[in-house]
């Protein structure tokens, strides 16, 4: 499956190095290993994907996730049949609004038009 994925993402306007993949499943298990039923993906587009940082080691849990975490993409769509949840590295959005912004510094702004600073 996430050969698939990986494939169609391969195949997209996307390149590889611009995007996080996540599996997003419709169960989840806590912390006491019970089953839990996650949130749906329905309005994720457009949020943030948040870094939590090393879950791998017990003492991670004991410190506060929400003092740690670092915006890492902005959400873009959701692949049900990949169980996939695709987003934008941070850095691809922010390098493009710098070019952007470096592009209207340089290129004259039509009569009537203030430059927004």
């Amino acid at each position: 499956m996430w050969t698939e994925c990986r494939n169609w993402l391969l195949n997209s306007v996307l390149p590889a190095a611009t995007t996080n993949f996540l599996r997003f499943e419709k169960r989840s298990f806590a912390g006491d290993g019970a089953c839990e039923n996650t949130f749906g993906p329905r309005g994720l587009s457009g949020g943030a994907l948040l870094d939590s940082g090393d879950f791998t080691s017990a003492e991670s849990y004991a410190r506060d996730p929400a003092g740690s975490a670092l915006l890492a993409g902005m959400v873009i769509e959701y692949h049900r049949e990949y169980h996939a949840l695709v987003s934008v590295r941070i850095d691809t959005v922010i390098n493009g609004i710098r070019r952007i912004l470096a592009r209207r510094r340089h290129t004259p702004l039509p009569v009537g038009h203030q430059a927004i600073t």
